[in-house]
């Protein structure tokens, strides 16, 4: 069953409320589990899914990515009536003006001539220049959908910050059928990876951190390197026990030095959440999908197919 949900970095969709969308890759030379995913049994699949949930909530949920699908939305032109064209303010850019109707002419500033036709998704974008590898649509790949129809790769292209432009000379759709499923005639529809990737320290510990707790549950608590809140003393004789204050745990560590290593590096103001900004300015988009995988319509060739839903 794993293996009809790995991606192409061996992750998969974690349980829902879980926090992160997906479990974190992991080294295949680190830790103790074997390097084939599709091999692992109940236990060591839930112990990637207990450690990643452990180490995405202590860097902030800074790493790791979800598929999103999101139904881009245009500012609505408020017509006239009566011939009354007033001037209506607006916040453009983070600065307030005065437009005719609410639909001022926006252009870009960047571009010579026309500008191309662009819309702003919610980042971040993650996604793989098909230019520099091969064309392999299980890797990370955007699609854009149209009338229930893909369009083809080269008729668009990513620009930072998360503007996604035309470059056929056509338009994106100004407006759209909330009603129709994303993949149906009347509905305009992207889908992409948002977030940040796991850099190469947190696949190491992750790795480290799984084979540890699995090897807490399948082989007992002493065979693991975990730290025990109880210890037991004999001196002389007299066995006591004690309670070790596991200061670590306040500190936002886990007690394994690799581990704790790179918390430190990539967390060293302990921060429990991440950063967020809101300005009055932006654009809203309406987000129909988001999870760990694709969305249930698309199949793994990225090509829209409304008979293929499961």
């Amino acid at each position: 069953m794993l293996d009809e949900l790995l991606g192409p970095d061996g992750t998969w969709p974690m349980p829902p409320a879980s926090g992160p969308c997906r479990t974190w890759p992991t080294e295949d030379d680190c830790g103790c589990l074997p390097p084939d995913a599709s091999t692992w049994d109940a236990t060591m699949i839930h112990s990637v899914e207990v450690a990643t949930e452990i180490l995405w909530r202590l860097t902030a949920g800074r790493f790791g990515l979800c598929r999103e699908v999101v139904r881009p939305c245009t500012p609505g032109c408020a017509t006239p009536r009566y011939g009354d064209a007033r001037m209506t303010p607006q916040v453009i850019d983070g600065r307030w003006v005065n437009t005719v109707c609410g639909c001022p002419a926006v252009s870009d500033t960047c571009s010579c001539g026309t500008p191309p036709s662009s819309v702003y998704l919610p980042g971040p974008v993650y996604w793989e220049d098909h230019r520099l590898g091969p064309d392999n649509p299980d890797r990370y790949r955007l699609h854009v959908y149209i009338d229930g129809q893909p369009l083809p790769r080269g008729s668009y292209w990513m620009y930072e910050p998360n503007q996604l432009i035309r470059t056929d000379g056509g338009t994106w759709p100004t407006c759209q059928d909330l009603t129709a499923q994303a993949d149906e005639p009347g509905a305009f529809s992207i889908v992409y990876w948002r977030g940040t990737p796991v850099p190469p320290g947190g696949r190491r510990a992750v790795a480290l951190l799984a084979c540890e707790i699995w090897k807490a549950c399948a082989k007992g608590p002493d065979s693991c390197a975990l730290p025990r809140r109880v210890q037991t003393v004999q001196r002389e004789g007299i066995t006591y026990t004690m309670l070790d204050p596991m200061d670590f745990l306040s500190e936002g560590r886990t007690g394994l030095t690799e581990v704790d290593l790179w918390l430190a590096a990539v967390n060293p103001g302990k921060v429990h959440s991440p950063s967020a900004v809101l300005s009055p300015d932006m654009r809203r988009h309406r987000g129909e999908w988001s999870g760990g995988s694709k969305p249930p319509w698309m199949p793994a060739n990225g090509k829209a197919n409304p008979w293929n839903r499961h």
